[in-house]
């Protein structure tokens, strides 16, 4: 079986497709995200005026589930997963721009 397992291969183009995409999307609201590769995961900064808990509460009460980086090691940032089915990473853009623009 381990041979045959080893021969198998999968594609991670749409992966890298939706980081490019989520990246971007999420540049042109105004964050900051730390340039990704070969994760399932992007790095954004929390906005000033709020702790990665309060942004991540806020975040939460419109549907939209992040991880704030204390939870690993330092603060100032959350994670965001690409895991999610498309309708699901469109709705979180959709929350994300319209919380950028409450935050200008």
């Amino acid at each position: 079986v381990i041979p045959r397992l080893l021969t198998l291969t999968y594609d991670h183009g749409w992966l890298n497709r939706w980081r490019r995409r989520v990246m971007h999307r999420l540049r042109a609201s105004g964050y900051r995200v730390v340039e990704a590769d070969a994760t399932l995961f992007i790095y954004v900064e929390t906005p000033p005026g709020f702790t990665d808990w309060e942004f991540t509460r806020c975040l939460a009460k419109r549907g939209v589930l992040v991880l704030p980086a204390p939870v690993f090691h330092h603060s100032g940032w959350f994670r965001l997963a690409l895991t999610g089915s498309e309708p699901m990473l469109e709705r979180a853009l959709g929350v994300f721009e319209e919380e950028a623009k409450c935050l200008t």
